[in-house]
């Protein structure tokens, strides 16, 4: 298990969603600035969508956050496997 910390600011506003199966989660679109820099002189952003699926992450989220919040998450990478016409293998991120 490798474990991750880190912190990211909200780029876009999120709403709740819901799953095919019923299940409630949140895709959260961050960014967070990397050690590298343009030509311009200033850092680049790296730019991902965190999905939320446990339930109390969903509801502080919803009531503390709005797009421009920092957020700090604590985590681990799980290799999963998705069966599908293709499989595929993916690193996920499992929040703490």
């Amino acid at each position: 298990m490798i474990a991750i910390s880190g912190s990211a600011t909200i780029s876009k506003d999120f709403e709740l969603s819901t799953s095919k199966t019923g299940n409630p989660y949140i895709r959260l679109p961050v960014r967070t600035k990397t050690s590298k820099k343009g030509t311009d002189g200033k850092y680049l952003w790296d730019f991902v969508n965190l999905f939320i699926t446990e339930p109390k992450n969903i509801e502080y989220l919803t009531n503390y956050c709005q797009k421009g919040s920092t957020i700090e998450f604590v985590g681990r990478f799980e290799q999963i496997s998705i069966r599908t016409k293709k499989a595929l293998t993916l690193a996920d991120i499992q929040s703490e």
